[in-house]
């Protein structure tokens, strides 16, 4: 999490599947952390998003934003 800018992060679960993301929360940008998806198996897909919390990015996949 040291690599990312700034003090904090905003986290998410993006389901590639069906464009769905679920919103980790904020997070410190300190140390180590582990991230488990919300479901694993086959078909289960998911992309760990972090984004700067500074930056104010919309959800991913919101394409609603321009």
């Amino acid at each position: 999490m040291k690599k990312m800018g700034g003090n904090k992060s905003t986290g998410w679960w993006y389901n590639p599947r069906n464009g769905d993301a679920t919103k980790i929360g904020e997070l410190d940008n300190a140390g180590l952390r582990e991230f488990i998806p919300p479901s694993s198996g086959v078909n289960n897909d998911w992309i760990l998003v972090l984004d700067e919390q500074t930056k104010n990015y919309p959800a991913p996949g919101d394409f609603n934003f321009f």
